[in-house]
């Protein structure tokens, strides 16, 4: 599985893999980060298009979209754009048992 079946449009080098780097020292480190990988990717799909949208455009593009742009992508005002974030963030948390 990799993020760009989420979005094919992403260019490699541009995904998940790239935000949580692979710069383990240790077999375990190495498992861990995997194993984290794992429950990141899990908790996205769970979500709903609209929160997975907002996810991809927000932190998985390259650059990223602000607030601002996320929230006139979509003709919302910024402050929705960044309570929407902050709910999306508290879910992924809790999906991910942390």
């Amino acid at each position: 599985f990799s993020f760009t079946e989420l979005r094919p449009d992403l260019a490699a080098g541009h995904g998940l893999e790239d935000l949580l780097g692979d710069d383990s020292n240790s077999v375990e480190d190495s498992v861990e980060t995997r194993m984290t990988r794992d429950r990141l990717r899990a908790a996205i799909l769970s979500l709903d298009e609209e929160e997975r949208d907002l996810v991809e455009k927000m932190f998985l593009t390259e650059p990223p979209m602000t607030e601002e742009e996320y929230a006139e992508s979509v003709g919302i005002k910024r402050h929705q754009a960044n309570y929407r974030k902050q709910k999306i963030l508290r879910k992924l948390k809790s999906l991910m048992g942390e």
